[in-house]
C-alpha cells in the first residue's frame, strides 16, 4: 500500500514534466522549408526531382503530393506538409537557392 501511496505522489510531477516538455516543443519554431526538404524529402529523391517541379506544380497539387507521400511511409507530420506546401508552392529564397546549380554549372 506504501508503493501505491508513493506512485501516487509522483503522478503530479510527471504530469508537470510532461506537460513542460510538450509545451516546449510547440515554442520551438518550425524547421525552415530548406530544411524539411534535406531531411524528409532528400531521404527518398533526389532534390532535382523535387527542384524541377517548382513554379510548375500548384498548391493543390503539392499538397495532394505530399499526402502520397504520407501514404507511402515518408516520416512528414500533418504540420510539416503544410508548412512544404506553402513553401513549395512559392518557393522560399532557401528553396531556391538549394535548388539552384552549383557555380560554374549552367542548367540544360
Amino acid at each position: 500500500m506504501f508503493r501505491h501511496l508513493v506512485c501516487l505522489s509522483c503522478l503530479p510531477l510527471l504530469l508537470l514534466g510532461l506537460s513542460t516538455l510538450a509545451a516546449a516543443q510547440s515554442l520551438s519554431p518550425p524547421p525552415d522549408c530548406a530544411q524539411l526538404l534535406t531531411e524528409r524529402c532528400e531521404s527518398c529523391h533526389y532534390l532535382t526531382r523535387v527542384c524541377q517541379q517548382l513554379g510548375k506544380k500548384s498548391k493543390r497539387r503539392w499538397k495532394r503530393t505530399l499526402k502520397n507521400m504520407a501514404r507511402y511511409g515518408a516520416r512528414v507530420s500533418p504540420a510539416e506538409q503544410r508548412r512544404l506546401v506553402d513553401c513549395l508552392s512559392r518557393p522560399a529564397p532557401k528553396v531556391v537557392q538549394l535548388c539552384a546549380p552549383p557555380a560554374g554549372k549552367a542548367s540544360r
